[in-house]
């Protein structure tokens, strides 16, 4: 441990140096993250802390993000050291964590990661203090191609809560805090055919959790073309991936009627398993001028091609177990609708409403959230949600077996950002 933190100390040192010596080449931000998020349980539930009706999450991160130019490569590091607070732990996004719609308050870690970037200090009872790059990357750009190697994000498709073209790391329908998408360990070669068309291959190695080793069956390949229709009206997009065992095929459109942009994402899944399925997001949002106060809305509707009729999680398909269990879905239903609202009530304050809806079961979501810049690089979010439907909904909960349920729990967050 002492090495490891040697060596982190050391670079950190070294680029704060390379700063002075490379000014213009050499881009250095930090920020500051208190966030607090309590779940409130029945006492009942699997997933309450078992003493109370409620525990709380405690996450301290400050963020160290690095990007040096030069010619035709770049380089991108973004470490993120924490001290966490779980009063029930989970690991890596894994296990029944995120069944359903997980706030996703976890502890990242690199085991199915080709790189080890993540380092666990201490862990003393509920506290743990753990470092990670989630961004360490460095690319090389000649005329009209980028390849990019090492940890970086990637973020495919056109849904605004709901993915079904993202498959790589997607945040969760009700995620509060989007303003870093965890990094993956690829290769990212992109290219632009011309003014209107472009391509993009990548390449995601995994390792079997079991045996180490980077394998075929648990990595992900694809790749995207994107294109303009003549016009500039329409964009379309194409894809084809194999994404640990099943074969994916997207197609993906977008255009701009009366001041609103519309947009249909379609994945045609090969599962290995099972028969052939397909998920669908159709969604359409805009912006105007209402009260003399700017306000945005935006519609959404899901279709899962593996979601289950049941709330049991005994009933629930591989292919829907696999997915909810890696991070790749976060929801057990067939059909849902999203509502989105937001109204800047000032320059400094912005009012969020979301209304996740479940057209299976008649059971939903809601989620308040607030925005308020205390000074210029000072923000305060507040949010809250609730879950609709009853115990035995999917958003108030889900049930292991016939009797034992496990209650996703209303939350309240609150998170203090400094950026420097």
């Amino acid at each position: 441990m002492h090495k490891y933190l040697l060596n982190l100390f050391s670079f950190v040192v070294l680029l704060i140096l390379l700063e002075n010596s490379w000014a213009e080449d050499l881009k250095i931000s930090e920020h500051l993250k208190l966030t607090h998020n309590t779940a409130f349980y029945e006492n009942s539930s699997l997933g309450s802390p078992g003493t109370g009706d409620s525990k709380s999450d405690n996450v301290a991160e400050i963020r160290f993000n690095f990007k040096h130019s030069r010619d035709s490569i770049e380089l991108i590091s973004e470490l993120s050291l924490a001290v966490v607070n779980l009063e029930k732990r989970f690991e890596d996004g894994g296990g029944v964590q995120n069944l359903p719609l997980s706030f996703s308050n976890t502890i990242p870690t690199d085991r199915t990661s080709l790189f080890a970037f993540s380092k666990t200090f201490s862990t003393d009872g509920e506290t743990s203090t753990f470092g990670r790059f989630d961004r360490f990357s460095l690319a090389y750009s000649d005329n009209d191609s980028t390849l990019k190697i090492g940890r970086q994000a990637l973020s495919w498709g056109q849904g605004l809560n709901f993915q079904v073209l993202d498959i790589v790391n997607p945040f969760p329908p009700a995620t509060i805090d989007t303003e870093y998408k965890p990094g993956s360990d690829m290769i990212n070669f992109s290219h632009s055919i011309s003014a209107k068309d472009g391509i993009e291959i990548v390449y995601v190695p995994r390792r079997n959790v079991q045996s180490h080793n980077i394998e075929w069956d648990q990595s992900t390949v694809a790749t995207q073309l994107r294109s303009r229709s003549l016009s500039d009206s329409f964009e379309f997009l194409f894809s084809a991936a194999r994404h640990y065992n099943d074969t994916l095929l997207g197609f993906g459109t977008n255009t701009s009627l009366a001041g609103a942009i519309f947009r249909v994402d379609l994945s045609y899944q090969n599962l290995s398993n099972t028969s052939d399925s397909i998920s669908v997001i159709m969604n359409v949002d805009r912006s105007w001028i209402l009260f003399d106060h700017n306000w945005y809305g935006s519609l959404e509707y899901f279709h899962s091609g593996v979601g289950s009729d049941s709330n049991v999680l005994s009933d629930f398909s591989e292919e829907l177990t696999d997915r909810l269990t890696r991070g790749d879905l976060f929801i057990v239903g067939t059909d849902y609708l999203s509502l989105g609202m937001r109204q800047e009530l000032t320059p400094l304050f912005n009012l969020y409403e979301l209304l996740i809806q479940s057209l299976d079961a008649g059971s939903a979501l809601f989620q308040l959230k607030a925005g308020y810049d205390l000074s210029e690089n000072l923000v305060l979010t507040v949010a809250g949600s609730i879950g609709l439907g009853g115990q035995n909904s999917e958003f108030q909960g889900f049930r292991l077996d016939k009797d034992t349920l496990i209650e996703r729990g209303d939350t309240v967050f609150v998170q203090i950002a400094q950026y420097f």
